[in-house]
């Protein structure tokens, strides 16, 4: 009996497709002639290939229907979709929870291969916004369905914005009732039915490669593959870390020169904002910059200056520091903000408090200012870190979990480098200095932040007027990775002593090419930092 094409003059299936009616007549004849055939024998028979092969397809075809009906995973998503647009509410705080849930890391995008096809531009948008690739900062319907009008009416994107808003107004309309426990738990049950079907799919097929004959290797490969794919979804991902990219698609670079550019968000110190091209730029920040000086100098007093700056400016920013305690850098950044109020008051009194146990004069207008800001979207957050044990994998690990709640992180301080645990204490000095400032450097590419690494000068800074970054300790390894770099020094007067209450603050990174013949630097490169403690204010030599 052999199959052939299957027309209204023959009887048997078409190459490759089987009728199901044909198989299950063939398949009772054939046990009708055949009372001993025992069907569960590996053996076929001559002929009956082609039938039970057919039932056997049949058979999957249901079951795999039967799966996907049993982890209706679209269902839940809808309901996820329908909560997130629903409202005129800033619903940023949901989608979180969502990335959250599928492990989705920092500014890593959703993997648009667990949701429905119809849903995907959709879920594209949502998730643009969130990770502020949009004009639009907030998180609803009519704020998604703005931004795509205006990049389709722009030409960026191709779409139709009707079809869109009308996705948008169904899924509103089927979640209007949900609540927040509804949310949580629609998304928890969308993570494990997307995940079971992937694994119940794998192993269908991994079933059927193996009574297909195929060779025990080649079904593990198979299984590990689709292993890898799970992992990588849960990881909010769809391939693997290493990817080679072989230039077949311009899509992703097409989106980064249409994105909305941002400007530089300055730290308020011109001296500083000069030398990184204006400020810090949300999304395209990478780089690594040091501030260094000897114990004492003010380094430390520097950077919370600056990270002060960035944050009333509108940068979300992290203070990870390995010497100053939560109270030290609560007081150091909150004597830097009451600056900014012109109602200064003093870090050590913060610090250390006061014999009498009154609070400093201005210390309540100052704090209800610093709230009322943070209400009136006025200045972007600000976290710190203590950690007495500081390692390059435990800032990555803080900045990923920092990036990972707050998308919008793009400047890190970190307190300082001398400081940092060895990468390998086997290493020489030198050589482990190296692999630190490589691995500062690439955190800051792979998580897109400005990271400012506080340093220590060197014995031989001591005897400089203007020290550079050779005085930098372990200054020849940062520079290899530092986009820019200052030093900060007493200032000198002729005699060669010093002025505790000036300080010059030097462009390390240029010094030796603006040395000129009488042995002096070229004052462009060069500010003095009037103040005192709290640096109250700051301005180019003339």
């Amino acid at each position: 009996m052999q199959a052939g094409i299957n027309t209204a003059e023959t009887t048997g299936p078409q190459t490759q497709t089987f009728d199901i009616e044909w198989a299950l007549k063939e398949y009772e004849a054939f046990e009708r002639e055949h009372p001993d055939w025992d069907p569960t024998s590996d053996e076929l028979p001559e002929g009956m290939q082609d039938p039970l092969e057919a039932l056997e397809e049949e058979r999957f075809q249901r079951k795999l229907a039967q799966v996907n009906r049993a982890d209706d995973v679209s269902n839940f998503q809808t309901i996820v979709l329908g909560k997130v647009l629903h409202g005129t509410k800033d619903n940023t705080d949901l989608w979180q929870q969502m990335r959250s849930a599928f492990a989705v890391r920092g500014g890593n995008a959703v993997a648009l291969e667990a949701w429905p096809e119809v849903y995907r531009e959709l879920v594209f948008e949502i998730d643009q916004t969130y990770l502020g690739k949009r004009d639009t900062q907030r998180i609803n319907a009519s704020a998604v369905l703005n931004g795509y009008r205006q990049r389709v009416d722009s030409g960026i994107t191709n779409g139709a914005v009707g079809v869109m808003g009308q996705l948008m107004k169904e899924l509103e309309e089927q979640n209007p009732r949900n609540n927040e426990v509804d949310f949580l738990a629609s998304v928890e049950l969308c993570r494990s039915a997307v995940v079971r079907r992937m694994q119940r799919e794998k192993w269908a097929e991994a079933d059927r490669l193996t009574r297909g004959g195929k060779p025990p290797e080649e079904v593990m490969a198979y299984e590990r593959e689709r292993d890898q794919e799970i992992s990588a979804l849960m990881a909010g991902r769809t391939v693997d870390e290493t990817k080679i990219n072989w230039m077949r698609d311009l899509s992703g670079l097409e989106r980064r020169m249409t994105e909305a550019q941002l400007e530089p968000i300055s730290c308020g110190l011109p001296c500083m904002d000069g030398m990184i091209g204006g400020g810090v730029t949300p999304g395209r920040s990478h780089r690594l910059h040091v501030i260094a000086a000897d114990t004492g100098v003010g380094k430390s007093q520097l950077a919370t200056m600056c990270a002060m700056g960035l944050v009333l400016n509108g940068c979300t920013v992290l203070f990870i520091s390995v010497e100053l305690d939560d109270e030290e850098m609560q007081a150091r950044l909150i004597a830097c903000f009451s600056q900014h109020l012109r109602k200064p008051i003093p870090s050590w009194t913060l610090e250390k408090g006061r014999r009498d146990r009154e609070l400093p004069r201005d210390w309540h207008a100052v704090r209800d200012e610093w709230y009322q800001m943070e209400t009136d979207g006025k200045r972007a957050p600000l976290g710190f870190v203590f950690d007495r044990n500081l390692t390059c994998e435990g800032i990555e690990a803080t900045i990923q979990q920092a990036k990972d709640t707050n998308p919008s992180l793009s400047a890190v301080f970190v307190d300082h480098f001398q400081d940092i645990a060895p990468a390998d204490n086997r290493l020489k000095g030198y050589e482990d200095a190296k692999l630190r400032a490589r691995a500062l450097a690439g955190m800051a590419k792979t998580h897109r932040v400005d990271i400012f690494v506080c340093a220590q000068l060197n014995r031989e800074a001591a005897k400089e007027e203007f020290p550079g970054k050779e005085h930098i300790a372990d200054g020849y390894s940062l520079a290899r990775y530092a986009h820019a770099m200052w030093t900060i020094g007493w200032y000198k007067h002729p005699d060669g002593s010093k002025d505790f209450n000036r300080r010059w603050l030097i462009n390390a990174k240029a010094r030796t090419s603006a040395r000129k013949a009488d042995n002096t630097v070229d004052m462009t490169d060069k500010w003095e930092l009037q103040g005192q403690l709290d640096y109250s204010f700051l301005e180019q030599v003339s």
